[in-house]
């Protein structure tokens, strides 16, 4: 759920108000008047965010429980919705006999073109059927005229995609795909439509590589909803709970991970990505298939306890940052893709959540067997000290 296109918060002197823009006055959307509570409420709705989302958000933005303050929230957006001031619903095809019912990270998926098409991975995320209304997220097929940019202006474009956008949905077109031509993502992030070069096309390993990865933006668009965001890491689990190493590629992770389990009992959980959020005010990392050429992942979601970054360096040196002045590690780390101002304040936001709940650390090592050592040593002692 969000905000219409055409309103924004805004405050004028101390009272703040949703403002119709003139379109929207158009088709006698009217302006309300909001109170601090309703104002940080429809700020977070200005990008789409799932009920569940908003009342964790609410939670922590009050210091009251989840569970007491839902229906305040409900009672919020259903007056929104009352006045117009809410996007419409999104409503899709029925799901065929075929189709795959996914859940990962609490996301529910149907993929409508059948187990076929998809990796292990994914299939090791299948759940039973659910209903329609439970679905955040459906992923069809189809083919459709290559002459979309009539009518979508371009975002933006790199190395690897290009992406297009028009009143209802945004196009992503990869450069290096050869069966999926393009990918049609519905602005509520609801729906994804994976268009094809024909209609007959058989489920090579290469055709379900591609959609392996075709799927990954769509999915983090469908987390960015529920406030859950990407981080490029490698994750770790030991009894103390997971943490992650995070860093450029080529800083180290993965060496990092081996000397630390020269030394510690722990298991790498993702080789290259961590998908994250919070629920009832403490952070965690959920399993995700993708994990870049690592193979290494999994189903289960985990208590977070904290995120390293790391440098090569000459010494073995490791350092508690300060959260709230040290974040932009943090951050820049974040992989979730954006392209507008909403996005980009529900991407920080949801840092900002996972931020409050966990340490930052910055570790400058050698290539050495010490150096897992040393880490080690630290993360027992900073455990042991918080119980």
């Amino acid at each position: 759920m969000r905000l219409r296109d055409d309103v924004s918060v805004k405050k004028a002197g101390d009272d703040y108000f949703i403002v119709p823009y003139s379109s929207a006055q158009a088709y006698h959307v009217r302006g309300v008047g909001l109170n601090e509570f309703g104002a940080f409420l429809a700020q977070q709705m200005e990008c789409e965010i799932t009920e569940r989302a908003l009342i964790e958000l609410a939670s922590v933005h009050t210091g009251e429980k989840a569970d007491d303050i839902a229906d305040d929230v409900r009672s919020f957006t259903q007056s929104l919705a009352a006045t117009g001031l809410m996007s419409d619903d999104f409503s899709y095809a029925e799901p065929s006999d075929n189709a795959v019912y996914l859940e990962m990270a609490g996301i529910r998926i149907i993929f409508n073109e059948g187990e076929k098409y998809l990796r292990d991975e994914i299939l090791s995320f299948k759940c039973d059927p659910f209903s329609d209304d439970d679905c955040d997220l459906f992923v069809s097929s189809g083919q459709e005229d290559d002459d979309f940019t009539e009518y979508h202006q371009q975002v933006y474009m790199n190395d690897v995609a290009c992406l297009y956008e028009n009143h209802d949905d945004y196009v992503l077109c990869y450069s290096e795909l050869e069966t999926i031509r393009w990918i049609k993502i519905s602005k509520d992030y609801k729906e994804a439509v994976l268009c094809l070069g024909s209609d007959d096309i058989e489920p090579t390993e290469a055709v379900k590589d591609e959609i392996y990865l075709a799927l990954r933006p769509v999915f983090l668009l469908a987390a960015l909803k529920d406030r859950k965001i990407a981080l490029h890491c490698c994750a770790c689990l030991d009894q103390y709970g997971a943490f992650l190493i995070s860093g450029h590629s080529g800083a180290g992770k993965t060496t990092l991970s081996e000397l630390i389990k020269e030394s510690a009992d722990i298991t790498v959980i993702n080789g290259d990505l961590g998908l994250l959020g919070t629920e009832n005010g403490k952070a965690y990392i959920y399993g995700i298939p993708w994990c870049g050429t690592s193979g290494i992942y999994t189903v289960l979601k985990n208590a977070l306890s904290s995120v390293t970054f790391i440098k090569k360096s000459d010494d073995n040196i490791i350092e508690k940052l300060d959260a709230g002045h040290d974040s932009m590690d943090f951050m820049n780390r974040i992989i979730t893709p954006v392209w507008n101002e909403r996005m980009l304040d529900a991407r920080l936001m949801s840092g900002e959540m996972i931020l409050r709940t966990i340490p930052l650390y910055r570790y400058y090592f050698r290539k050495e067997k010490e150096a897992g050592k040393i880490f080690y040593e630290r993360r027992i002692a900073d455990n042991t000290s918080v119980q």
